[in-house]
């Protein structure tokens, strides 16, 4: 056989290259572009700019802000981020400024099915479209939305009864609802030093375990990362009270040079325990305060217990002869036995779930009116928190408190119910609910108090007004179906990790690489 001539062998690796950069052109164009996350508006779920922040005295790994203004920018300089566990001073692991996370977003998806509840979606900032937003979508088409007490809750447009309002559940993906929960205590960061100051050069009171045993001699808890129960039964209360949670207990961490923003309530939460049962027939229960479906009372006590032969029962205060009433029950295999059982606790979203070693074992959804809820006002700023054992000698270790989102509604738009907005106040705050259109969407940020999105629009560009707009209808804080780029579904290169003392981030972070949810 002949050898080819070379300018022929030169002419067919120069086509190979034409077709390879058009086709990495074809699939950027129309199935994945890779963007930059360039704020915080996502956080922690996706970082924008950030600094990475180690807690010396518990071994905390967080992200911080970059701070914009002057004042910021001197507390940052002098004072530095407090630890969200334990309130303590940290310390910078890189005082240079990280890029934001570099995701994937597949794009046209939504050409052929329809944007689901909770997707992060990419899109064309209706105010100034030649500038994309990552946002979390909560609003679909042809429905009514409205934000109370940080939940959201949509009925079908049209419809004009309050009972037909539906609460928005992110349990329904628990997916998405574990990404999004925001830590208050977990027992395996604890400070080395219990009378830690938690500001430092403050006269603030240090540190102490939330935990408080409910008799003295039930619980031995001077190991703060594990408890021991000692005796036959015995319970333990978190007290938000002690370890200055009162500080921090629903702050962003995130957001701690950013300026002043409102305080939020926690009601929903997740209570992760693991445990070790020393002995045959012992039971344990986990138990918080909610508002459950008795409009007659303000806050019920509800609780749910792994009996010794594996019941599981699900029960809550009983106005009538002052007992407990039983709201659902399941079975499982009897603890017995077991080296190291995990309970996960979720009372979130009007849904109660138990997950016992990853697998759903009782799950109970209730409804309550929106006009109910207005009516009995606001939950208490802090939820009622304990767990207890009975029968013998117990272990319990990795307990995890997390509280879920909160989403505030802005007072000065005005078309979203509200209870609280930038401003907390007292009484309701109700105004008309936001309808949507056939093709028109809500999205907000995980970054509830520092997102710019739907709930602060006032404008809309007059170029996507007119062309994607109703004339009789007000757009303002809604983005169009033809706006949206596509589905953020992968975080390909996290940002890296520094080498050469903190000047160069170019170690890769393959740890936080990860699909989106």
């Amino acid at each position: 056989m002949t050898e080819k001539r070379t300018d022929e062998s030169i002419k067919e690796t120069l086509e190979s290259l034409v077709i390879a950069f058009v086709l990495a052109f074809v699939f950027r164009a129309y199935v994945v572009e890779a963007f930059v996350i360039p704020t915080g508006s996502m956080a922690p779920t996706l970082l924008g700019q950030h600094v990475r922040v180690m807690s010396e005295q518990s071994g905390y790994g967080y992200e911080v802000d970059v701070p914009e203004i002057p004042q910021m920018i001197e507390r940052f300089r002098q004072v530095g981020p407090l630890d969200p566990m334990t309130g303590a001073p940290s310390r910078m692991i890189n005082p240079a400024v990280s890029p934001g996370d570099r995701i994937l977003v597949l794009k046209y998806l939504y050409e052929f099915a329809e944007p689901r509840r909770w997707d992060v979606v990419v899109f064309k900032d209706p105010k100034d479209p030649k500038t994309n937003f990552i946002k979390r979508l909560i609003g679909l088409p042809e429905e009514e939305i409205a934000i109370l007490d940080g939940n959201l809750y949509t009925r079908e447009a049209g419809k004009t009864s309050d009972r037909d309002w539906r609460i928005a559940r992110k349990s329904d993906r628990p997916k998405v609802q574990n990404a999004v929960w925001q830590p208050i205590y977990h027992s395996q960061y604890v400070p080395l030093d219990e009378g830690s100051r938690s500001r430092r050069g403050s006269g603030a009171p240090g540190w102490e375990n939330p935990w408080k045993p409910s008799e003295a001699s039930a619980w031995e808890v001077d190991n703060q990362r594990m408890f021991r129960l000692r005796s036959d039964e015995g319970a333990l209360r978190f007290d938000f009270a002690a370890g200055n949670y009162g500080e921090h207990w629903a702050r962003y961490a995130y957001n701690q040079f950013s300026p002043e923003t409102t305080d939020e309530q926690i009601e929903d939460i997740r209570l992760s325990v693991h445990l070790t049962p020393n002995e045959a027939g012992q039971e344990v229960w986990l138990e918080t305060t909610a508002r459950l479906d008795d409009p007659a009372m303000r806050d019920e006590r509800l609780r749910v217990t792994v009996a010794s032969d594996g019941t599981v029962l699900l029960e809550a205060p009983d106005r009538e002869d002052q007992g407990r009433r039983l709201l659902t029950q399941g079975k499982i295999d009897p603890l017995e036995g077991k080296h190291d059982v995990h309970l996960e606790w979720w009372v979130v979203d009007q849904q109660v779930i138990l997950w016992m070693d990853g697998d759903q074992i009782l799950t109970w959804s209730f409804e309550l009116p929106l006009e109910d809820l207005m009516r009995r006002g606001a939950p208490d700023e802090l939820p009622s928190i304990a767990l207890g054992m009975s029968g013998g000698s117990a272990v319990i270790h990795r307990i995890e408190l997390d509280r879920d989102l909160y989403y505030s509604s802005s007072l000065s738009r005005g078309p979203i119910y509200a209870r609280s907005g930038l401003i907390r106040v007292s009484t309701a705050v109700q105004g008309s609910p936001l309808t949507l259109g056939p093709d028109e969407f809500f999205c907000v940020g995980d970054n509830g108090p520092r997102s710019n999105d739907g709930r602060y629009w006032t404008d809309v560009d007059p170029w996507v007004e007119t062309r994607y707009f109703d004339p009789q209808a007000d757009g303002r804080g809604i983005v169009p179906r033809r706006l949206l780029v596509g589905k953020a579904f992968f975080i390909y290169f996290p940002a890296p990790y520094a080498v050469a003392g903190n000047r160069w981030n170019v170690i890769p972070n393959f740890g936080d690489m990860g699909f989106i949810h």
